[in-house]
């Protein structure tokens, strides 16, 4: 088990309420009690919510996209070739054939689209935060700089943070390909590449 600090605040040794270093040194940190709920507000409306903003496209882009690219380049150029023979039979069928092409391809990628958000609701990374004195599990996208967050094994590192007690070994793979996990232990100028 470790406990972590949220995005990069000074350690539990600092003196209370001291300032964290870096792009957020104006964020004080409460090493004992964590944050009050009003300070954590307060911090989320500034900073914004702890998640990656998702790009959605427009539908008539999706669509559009159908269309482009060398496969569909080649089959438009056999309609324009077909249309310009006058060989109208054929020019239907490709026509045809192009369209249900882009629609079948269209759908199959809003469904992929639309299973992958359902996933991503199911499984949204909840973390035990240190709020007002006391652990709450609140959902990570509501962690702030300066927030405790209580990490145990086998555990999705809700934020980037560093280890103010106890130590622990993170498998950043998925980031870094390293096989191996990385450690880390609490110590003071610990930073959480994490």
């Amino acid at each position: 088990m470790a406990v972590w600090e949220a995005l990069s605040t000074l350690s539990q040794a600092e003196p209370r309420d001291a300032i964290a270093p870096g792009s957020d040194s104006e964020v004080p940190v409460d090493g004992s009690g964590g944050l009050s709920s009003a300070d954590a507000a307060g911090l989320l409306k500034r900073f914004g919510p702890n998640e990656i903003p998702e790009e959605r496209r427009s539908l008539l882009l999706e669509i559009g996209l159908r269309f482009w690219g060398p496969i569909p380049w080649m089959i438009e150029a056999a309609v324009v070739l077909t249309a310009v023979m006058e060989r109208w039979a054929d020019f239907a069928v490709i026509s045809v054939l192009l369209v249900m092409n882009g629609v079948v391809g269209f759908w199959e990628e809003h469904q992929a689209g639309n299973a992958i958000a359902a996933l991503r609701e199911q499984l949204a990374v909840k973390a035990r935060v240190r709020r007002d004195g006391s652990w709450q599990t609140l959902e990570a996208r509501v962690l702030v700089p300066g927030d405790l967050i209580h990490v145990e094994l086998g555990q999705i590192v809700p934020a980037d943070g560093r280890v103010i007690s106890g130590s622990c070994q993170v498998d950043e793979s998925a980031l870094t390909g390293e096989s191996l996990p990385s450690g880390a232990q609490a110590r003071r100028g610990c930073r959480g590449e994490l």
